[in-house]
């Protein structure tokens, strides 16, 4: 156990000492979040994220294509983009095709563009796409 975990459970005074550097950071957080918000690109047409902090196999793939049908129904005419992870596209942003190659394009993109015909881009830069 460190000293500090020590003097936690030992009702210790001295890590009071160490206020004022929490403070410092909780400041330098507070700033980083508020000029990070005054950056955030807001998308001209309505965008819905699908992600999560796990990659792969949690269902994000399934409820995409769940998701493509049900906003469809409502009327809209949705689009995807994707990251391409393990596609190696030739430029970017890259429109798959449903006859594309998934060693180019990636296999979950080009699956989704062969189940739905959606216009689906890839690209690192998400925004770019």
């Amino acid at each position: 156990m460190s000293r500090l975990e020590q003097a936690w459970f030992d009702g210790s005074r001295w890590p009071y000492l160490l206020w004022p550097l929490t403070c410092v950071f909780t400041g330098l957080a507070h700033r980083k979040k508020a000029h990070d918000l005054k950056q955030q690109w807001q998308p001209p047409i309505p965008l819905i994220v699908v992600g999560n902090i796990s990659v792969g196999g949690t269902g994000k793939t399934p409820f995409t294509l769940a998701l493509i049908e049900h906003l469809r129904e409502q009327g809209y005419t949705p689009g995807v983009v994707s990251r391409g992870y393990k596609a190696n596209p030739p430029s970017t942003p890259f429109r798959v095709s449903a006859g594309g190659v998934a060693e180019q394009c990636g296999d979950e993109p080009l699956m989704v563009v062969q189940r739905t015909n959606v216009p689906l881009f890839i690209d690192p830069d998400r925004v770019q796409a």
